[in-house]
């Protein structure tokens, strides 16, 4: 099986751990490097993937290890069910090629345009990444947009 990463920019462990390494569970790292290929891979994405494969090997080896992580995930995820929020959204989805955004409109953004737009020269790698932040650029430069960001520490900052 070959893994194509032609125009990939920017890496998650998270889709190695899915798509690789829970692999290890199963088959030899030996057996895994005869079968997957990996093509158009950058220096960031095998630095990901390296660490994934480490941490993979001692998990799936070392019962010990796996059952501390086992453990601080089940509580780590625990912590989240605290609070069970229950709302109910109306929305309309719209291609922002063709609208024409009013100032009373109130939208949601993906948190992806905001990467975008905040890291550009890191996350464009063709000119169709280009593009696509120039239009989403030019389309919320139309309207009034009210957000609260919520930082990592917890302190509302307006944008």
């Amino acid at each position: 099986m070959e893994l194509d990463f032609d125009g990939v920019g920017v890496f998650a462990s998270a889709f190695f751990n899915f798509a690789i390494g829970q692999l290890l569970r199963d088959i030899s790292l030996e057996s895994l490097n005869r079968c997957l290929k990996l093509k158009n891979l950058s220096n960031n994405g095998q630095s990901i993937l390296e660490s994934v494969i480490e941490n993979a090997k001692r998990y799936y080896s070392d019962e010990q290890y796996k059952q501390a992580v086992d453990s601080v995930s089940e509580e780590y995820a625990a912590s989240f069910s605290v609070m069970t929020i229950n709302i109910t959204v109306r929305a309309e989805v719209v291609d922002i090629r063709g609208d024409t955004l009013r100032r009373e409109d109130i939208f949601l953004v993906d948190t992806n345009v905001w990467l975008w737009q905040t890291y550009t020269h890191s996350v464009a790698s063709n000119q169709n990444d280009l593009a696509r932040i120039n239009t989403y650029t030019s389309y919320l430069a139309h309207g009034s947009i009210i957000l609260k960001i919520h930082t990592w520490s917890s302190h509302p900052v307006s944008a």
